[in-house]
């Protein structure tokens, strides 16, 4: 299994109570599924070469809200790791890593999208007011998985 935090793309500037990271585990039965749905995409796009992107409703990623930054800097070791991890939006993590589930961010319509280069996820905000986009993971991550 490998697991990663991702940082969050929010639509509006984020409030207190926005997603600004998102973690996510993929063992190998989700990392097939990641290869069925490239192999969906490649067929689509064979078909209609303007084709950027297909999303599925999924619920593999798990959005967090700024309350959670004090523990991924001490988790990570400290301010400098945390600003490179904002810098590069991407931090392999151990699948021990806990967070605070009340500071899980409220999500609906949460979606996987895959495109021509990799996978990230989406999801709006509960209330619908706000939208947020994770960084994007090469295919290659899953690559030790297989």
């Amino acid at each position: 299994m490998k697991c990663f935090l991702l940082s969050v793309i929010c639509s509006e500037e984020p409030a207190g109570s926005a997603a600004e990271y998102a973690l996510v585990a993929i063992d190998q039965d989700v990392a097939k599924k990641i290869l069925q749905r490239k192999e969906t995409f490649q067929m689509a796009k064979s078909k209609d070469p303007d084709l950027r992107q297909l999303s599925f409703i999924d619920r593999y990623c798990y959005f967090y809200t700024a309350g959670v930054s004090d523990a991924l800097e001490e988790y990570m070791g400290g301010e400098d790791v945390m600003e490179a991890f904002v810098s590069e939006g991407i931090h392999e993590v151990d699948e021990e890593l806990s967070l605070d589930d009340e500071l899980q961010a409220r999500t609906a319509n949460d979606m996987m999208v895959i495109t021509q280069e990799g996978f990230s996820w989406v999801a709006i905000d509960h209330y619908g007011s706000e939208h947020y986009e994770t960084r994007e993971l090469s295919f290659d991550v899953l690559l030790s998985l297989m």
